[in-house]
């Protein structure tokens, strides 16, 4: 789901009584000499059958325009409304006619997405993706990219994620592996496929469903980001600091013993897609130019956290999530209430 949806451009027209807009499949525009096919996407329902809602408040902008606002009072009006249950931002606008602050504000706001390489199997319940998606909100993620055969999943996790298809926050790619003796089932393939997201997404990365990239001392990835890519940086990898898996669902907040020795082999990566040129599991292959530089990232900045259940020494105990609790907690009941699912 992204936050902030900047239209640009919107079109409108009377339609004849003579004529039933169920009939319409296609519209054509035309000027008399040129002319274009817009297919019809969306229809407004019967009010009395409207029954359930993609978002419980949403705020629409009327036209924004000029030089009178800057992008620190769109952050200030993005920020507060999120704080008081916003869930989506409509801004009509020619964006290009906007401060520059604006227009990098708009674009702060519309920049954050992950890729989940192949999901399968039934070790996943829907309560899992729930908690993976409500954090991933919190931390900035409008967009998630999962791979998988739907129907081989748990029932729970097909209805979580018809949800969040329909909220906008998940894009859902039937793969099925095309022959069963493959390295890794195939991750490589779903990760080489999600780099076609140069231009959809400013910063793209990489880890499972039992992983979550957190912050040290920021509240945001998105902002984290911003602050860290510059210049010719095309990727960075994120160390992994491993948590022993005791407790069920939600696992971030229930587990906190964690190994002291950040792992920099098995790391995971917040890329630039459109500087890479190949991706691997757990590290930047290649980049497109041969100055674009390759990263390790300090654990002061963030760390990976991946929870399992064969951790040997969990001798530490993590206190970084604490401060994402309780929106945590209020997010991911109400999911689940939403879903139709239970823990």
């Amino acid at each position: 789901m992204r936050f902030i949806d900047c239209i640009q451009f919107i079109f409108s027209c009377k339609i004849p009584e003579s004529v039933s807009i169920d009939e319409i499949q296609d519209w054509i525009l035309t000027d008399g000499s040129n002319s274009a096919i817009l297919q019809a996407t969306y229809r407004i329902r019967r009010e009395e059958s409207i029954r359930a809602h993609n978002y419980d408040y949403s705020i629409y902008l009327p036209f924004v325009y000029g030089s009178m606002y800057e992008g620190k009072h769109l952050a200030e009006f993005a920020e507060l409304n999120k704080l008081l249950g916003a869930q989506r931002i409509t801004l009509y606008t020619l964006k290009n006619s906007l401060a520059k602050s604006l227009q990098k504000a708009l674009d702060y706001y519309t920049e954050e997405s992950i890729c989940l390489p192949f999901l399968y199997g039934s070790m996943y319940e829907g309560k899992h993706l729930a908690e993976f998606a409500e954090l991933n909100k919190l931390l900035g993620a409008q967009r998630i990219t999962l791979y998988t055969l739907k129907n081989s999943l748990a029932k729970s996790l097909q209805k979580a994620l018809d949800y969040y298809t329909e909220e906008r926050l998940i894009e859902v790619i039937e793969y099925d592996l095309p022959v069963k003796d493959i390295w890794y089932h195939g991750q490589l393939i779903t990760v080489t496929d999600c780099l076609y997201s140069i231009g959809v997404t400013r910063f793209l990365s990489f880890h499972d469903l039992d992983e979550f990239i957190i912050p040290t001392s920021m509240h945001s990835l998105t902002a984290l980001f911003f602050a860290i890519f510059k210049g010719d940086i095309a990727s960075y990898r994120i160390p992994t600091r491993y948590f022993q898996l005791e407790e069920d669902v939600p696992i971030t907040l229930n587990n906190k013993k964690s190994v002291k020795r950040l792992d920099p082999l098995y790391t995971k990566c917040v890329v630039r897609p459109e500087m890479i040129f190949e991706q691997g599991i757990h590290h930047t292959s290649r980049v497109i130019q041969d100055r674009y530089q390759c990263e390790a990232l300090p654990a002061s900045l963030a760390s990976l956290h991946h929870y399992k259940k064969d951790v040997s020494i969990a001798d530490r105990t993590d206190e970084s999530i604490e401060r994402f609790r309780q929106q945590l907690n209020v997010s991911y009941h109400l999911a689940l209430q939403r879903i139709g699912i239970s823990e």
